[in-house]
């Protein structure tokens, strides 16, 4: 099978969130949403890379954005964000990479209005200049997904 029929024959995380159970403490719907991260990544790998700035813009001005247009900026700014390219496993790997853990805390912790995590996340691994978009997707992405 073809990388883009493999791609194209994934089951969309959202509508199978018990696509990996659940792991390293996560539940199903973080695991459902490292799935949609992963799937996006694939997808967006061959694409251009958006500008922070610019992605969190469009996606400010509309407040009934999708989900996919939410983890499609993730992925495309995720490494101007991080100051490297994150490492994301391909779906339904049972392995968590660091960066992918460190994702689904980020989110986790926005879903549940645990601000004061997720400002230690970013700080973690963010640069200074680069806090406060990441912090602007992940409260977007934990807003989208309702992770507990």
């Amino acid at each position: 099978m073809s990388h883009q029929a493999a791609i194209l024959a994934y089951v969309h995380p959202t509508e199978r969130a018990e696509a990996l159970p659940a792991r390293e403490g996560f539940s199903a719907e973080a695991m459902g949403f490292l799935n949609h991260v992963r799937l996006m990544s694939m997808t967006c790998r061959c694409s251009a890379r958006a500008e922070v700035s610019q992605a969190c813009r469009m996606l400010s001005m509309d407040p009934q954005i999708s989900r996919d247009a939410l983890v499609e900026a993730l992925v495309k700014s995720l490494a101007q964000i991080m100051g490297r390219t994150p490492r994301f496993f391909s779906p339904g790997v049972a392995t968590l990479s660091e960066d992918e853990m460190w994702l689904v805390r980020l989110v986790t912790c926005e879903s549940t209005g645990d601000r004061l995590s997720a400002e230690f996340l970013i700080r973690s691994r963010v640069a200074r200049n680069m806090r406060a978009s990441m912090a602007f997707l992940a409260r977007s992405l934990g807003d989208a997904f309702q992770i507990s």
